[in-house]
C-alpha cells in the first residue's frame, strides 16, 4: 500500500523528471546536465556523489540539485532546512552562493561543530556535505553526528 508522502513523492518526480532543476544559479549548459542527472539520482537512490575538477562548477550544481530535491521533499510534506556541511573556511563563501540562490531555509554547518557534536536544532529535510572525503573515517565523531540524520536524501560534494 502506498502512503501519501510516496505519492507526493512520485507525483513530484512525474511532474519533474526531465525538467532541469531551477535554482536561480545560472549554469552552463554541462552543469544544467549534470544537475538534472545528479537529482535523479538522488531521488531514485536516496543519494549521490558529486566529484568533478576544480573550477567546474561544483557548488553551482550542488545547489540546484539540491533545490529540486528539497522541493520535492517539501512537496511530499517533510519540513526543515536543508544543511549544508561545509569546512569552516568556506562558511562565508557557501552563505554567498546560498545568497545568491533561490534555495531557502537553510543552515550551514561546519565540519568542526559536527566534530563536537553539535548539530543545529531543526531536522534537515537534506544533507549537503562539500568535501565529503573528511568523512570517510568512520570512528569519527563528525562521522557518527552526520549519520544521526542519514535518513534523508543526501548529496556529497
Amino acid at each position: 500500500m502506498t502512503t501519501a508522502r510516496q505519492w507526493a513523492i512520485a507525483v513530484a518526480r512525474t511532474l519533474s523528471a526531465d525538467a532541469v532543476p531551477e535554482s536561480g544559479v545560472p549554469l552552463a549548459e554541462f552543469q544544467a546536465h549534470a544537475a538534472s542527472r545528479l537529482t535523479q539520482i538522488v531521488r531514485e537512490w536516496g543519494g549521490a556523489l558529486l566529484a568533478d575538477g576544480v573550477g567546474l562548477g561544483k557548488t553551482r550544481v550542488a545547489l540546484t540539485a539540491a533545490a529540486a530535491v528539497a522541493r520535492d521533499q517539501r512537496m511530499a510534506g517533510a519540513r526543515g532546512p536543508v544543511w549544508f556541511c561545509v569546512p569552516a573556511r568556506t562558511v562565508v563563501s557557501w552563505r554567498r552562493a546560498l545568497a545568491e540562490s533561490d534555495l531557502d531555509d537553510t543552515v550551514v554547518v561546519s565540519h568542526a561543530a559536527l566534530s563536537r557534536g553539535q548539530t543545529p536544532a531543526q531536522s534537515p529535510i537534506m544533507v549537503v556535505v562539500d568535501e565529503a572525503h573528511r568523512f570517510r573515517n568512520p570512528d569519527t565523531k563528525r562521522r557518527h553526528t552526520l549519520s544521526e540524520v542519514a535518513d534523508v536524501p543526501i548529496l556529497l560534494v
